[in-house]
């Protein structure tokens, strides 16, 4: 679902160092975050490094991903309901 938002905003571009987490995995963590209500540095290293995934929150946030995610989840709402 989220997929087509992020490919939006996404650069292609080849940067040294490590390759980029996965957005599928980056997105269980920030849920698993967002859930819990932990704190980023208690994140289990086993969904990523904290500083990794809050970093793609960010992004994600800068470029209102979360946002988009949510109108378009609504619009299908009601679209299903016959709300509008």
């Amino acid at each position: 679902m989220i997929k087509p938002f992020i490919a939006a905003q996404r650069s292609d571009k080849k940067v040294e160092g490590r390759p980029r987490m996965d957005d599928r995995a980056a997105m269980q963590a920030i849920l698993y975050v967002l859930r819990t209500g932990c704190q980023w540095n208690a994140l289990p290293r086993s969904l990523g490094a904290s500083s990794t995934v809050h970093d793609r929150f960010g992004e994600w946030q800068t470029h209102k991903v979360f946002e988009k995610l949510f109108e378009a989840r609504l619009v299908e709402y009601d679209k299903k309901k016959a709300l509008t």
